[in-house]
Formats: structure tokens, C-alpha cells, sequence
């Protein structure tokens, strides 16, 4: 299971970074909606805690791993996206996560901010 779940993830990743407009829009509808059912899959209180702890356990690392490090602005936007969908969700099922979660996140805190915000911060530091 744990193959095919990252192996799906990973063409979804594929095709958002595709050339071709028409692609990248199929790919952002079947990501959204495949992301729906992984973030209902990762409530403990819609499914069981084992259940959701198995997928928990199996994507949260490849979002965090894979997805946020990606070359793609689309394929990093939507994985965090996702991450933060998850961690509204997720609960208890994020407890092995966190410490990883916390440091990962703050590592990619400047890269996920605006280059205008990084732009400006740097000269108005300049001219202090």
C-alpha cells in the first residue's frame, strides 16, 4: 500500500509540473480531490486512529519530504497546502510527526514567504 499511495503522489507531482497548461489544470482538480480523501483519511474522527495512523505515517513524510522540497512553486504550494489541511485534521495521529513537522517547517519558513516580504526586509535592514 505504502508504494502505490507515494507512487500516485508522485505522478500527481509529475503532471502539476507539467508544460502543458491542460495538464497541470487536470492535474491541480484530481489533486485537490485526492487530497480531500487523504486529509478525511487522516481525522481520527472519521476513520479508525490505526487506519488513519497508517496513512498519516505514509504521506505526511512525503509531503514534508518530497512536496516542500520540490522544484515545482506549484508542487511546494499545494503540499503545504496539504501539510496544514493534515495538521487541522490530524490530531493525535501527528504526535511521531511533530518534532520532524516543526523543524522541516521552520527550515522552509524564508522559502515559502513571498519574495517581495524577503526583498524588502533585506533593504529596509540596508538602510538602518
Amino acid at each position: 500500500m505504502r508504494e502505490q499511495c507515494i507512487e500516485i503522489w508522485k505522478m500527481i507531482f509529475r503532471a502539476l509540473d507539467d508544460i502543458k497548461e491542460s495538464v497541470r489544470v487536470a492535474a491541480l482538480g484530481t489533486s485537490k480531490s485526492l487530497a480531500n480523501i487523504t486529509v478525511r483519511y487522516c481525522d481520527p474522527t472519521v476513520v479508525s486512529v490505526k487506519i488513519g495512523q497508517k496513512i498519516v505515517d505514509i504521506l505526511l513524510p512525503f509531503f514534508l519530504n518530497k512536496g516542500l522540497f520540490s522544484m515545482s512553486e506549484d508542487v511546494r504550494k499545494f503540499s503545504l497546502s496539504t501539510v496544514l489541511k493534515i495538521t487541522k485534521k490530524g490530531g493525535v495521529l501527528l504526535k511521531p510527526h511533530v518534532p520532524d513537522l516543526v523543524i522541516i517547517l521552520l527550515e522552509n519558513l524564508t522559502t515559502l514567504e513571498p519574495q517581495v516580504l524577503n526583498y524588502m526586509t533585506f533593504h529596509v535592514g540596508a538602510q538602518s
